[in-house]
């Protein structure tokens, strides 16, 4: 995979993304992405009442 502007990458690093397994973050370009860049991917089951809401809250 070849990225066009690599220098983003440096900025931020994540070392693990939870998700309900949409189709959004489960293309095989993110996971190739994913597995460059060195990031855990996390699928959760469609309906997790654990982590509902947990992501707005964190990000505020």
């Amino acid at each position: 995979m070849h990225l066009k502007h690599p220098d983003w990458t440096t900025a931020i690093h994540f070392s693990q993304i939870l998700t309900d397994q949409g189709t959004l973050f489960m293309s095989r370009t993110l996971k190739e992405l994913y597995k460059l860049l060195d990031i855990r991917f996390i699928g959760t089951s469609v309906y997790r009442p654990q982590t509902k809401g947990l992501g707005g809250s964190i990000i505020r």
